[in-house]
């Protein structure tokens, strides 16, 4: 939850320009808002807003879409019809630990992940609980799957028509950045130099609405487990509900204040990575240096840019 709020206030600085400073008075007016209301709203203020949130996502990424293909003169003008050069190679299957990804791999695991979440993850199992019976649980699960489903498809092919908008137009590319390099970064870049006066608004609120869905049900989550495994366990008698309810705020509020804190932590704490390789030239990088650290510390705009396109894709996730 800290790192999301962290990325998300990273993300949005990022894109409007402003000085870097502000990432911290971001994180803590995102959490802060977060964590009041879904401790004065419960689970039905964190799903109502999910739902919410859910169509702002869905209608930035749309917007997008749109105009990009317009820009192009059509689908056809963004429409992959070759491996593009910098993309990882994906085989059908593969023993090699050296490849990252093949395509029997990805779908058991795609499966896996799906099962476990589903069935286990307490964001989600929360939501089913609190519908009228198990019908309704299983309409719930039903339309998670659908919307899933639509929103990474759609998301994909805001990928596929941003890397072709770029490809399209070179010029438009920073000199400091390249596709093959920085890829995650184009998203954002073109939606603060493209899009039109009001729609940027619209999809930094999706990327928003993704933290602030996933901050909340966590919060909510983490209250149910301390509460209902940590708690009432060992009480000695029966309280009131209404002292529960005070009881469970009172968590919800301090999950949520560990939670700003935790950004403000990932904002100041750099961890550095000893050695790797430069993608591009294939030579060996020392990391271990106090110069090198320095530039390349997972908190740094490298790494964190590279998170981003994370946290547009699983906010709403089960």
């Amino acid at each position: 939850m800290a790192i999301m709020l962290h990325i998300t206030s990273f993300v949005l600085v990022k894109i409007m320009g402003w000085d870097p400073a502000m990432v911290t008075p971001l994180a803590i007016i995102a959490g802060v808002l977060t964590a009041i209301y879904t401790v004065t709203g419960g689970i039905r203020a964190v799903v109502v807003s999910d739902v919410v949130q859910f169509f702002v996502l869905l209608t930035g990424a749309i917007f997008t879409l749109i105009f990009i293909t317009i820009s192009m003169g059509g689908v056809d003008a963004w429409w992959p019809t070759e491996w593009a050069s910098h993309w990882q190679a994906q085989p059908f299957f593969s023993v090699d630990p050296d490849v990252r990804i093949n395509m029997v791999g990805t779908f058991i695991g795609a499966i896996i992940w799906w099962v476990c979440t589903s069935a286990s993850d307490q964001m989600a199992i929360q939501r089913y609980l609190s519908t009228r019976d198990a019908k309704s649980a299983r309409h719930a699960f039903l339309h998670n799957t659908i919307g899933s489903i639509v929103v990474t498809t759609i998301l994909c092919f805001v990928g596929f028509s941003v890397l072709a908008f770029y490809q399209a137009n070179p010029g438009a590319i920073p000199a400091d950045i390249t596709l093959e390099t920085k890829g995650d970064v184009f998203f954002p870049l073109y939606v603060s130099q493209f899009l039109p006066t009001g729609i940027p608004g619209l999809v930094l609120a999706g990327l928003l609405a993704a933290a602030m869905s996933s901050l909340s049900s966590g919060i909510n989550s983490t209250v149910t487990v301390i509460s209902k495994d940590f708690i009432d366990p060992f009480r000695k008698e029966a309280h009131t509900d209404a002292h529960q309810v005070k009881v469970v705020r009172y968590i919800a509020a301090g999950i949520g204040l560990a939670a700003i804190a935790g950004s403000q932590f990932a904002s100041a704490t750099c961890v550095s990575r000893p050695r790797g390789i430069n993608p591009s030239s294939g030579e060996t990088i020392d990391h271990s240096t106090p110069q090198s650290a320095a530039r390349r510390a997972t908190c740094s705009p490298e790494a964190l840019e590279n998170s981003s396109n994370n946290l547009f894709a699983w906010g709403n996730s089960p």
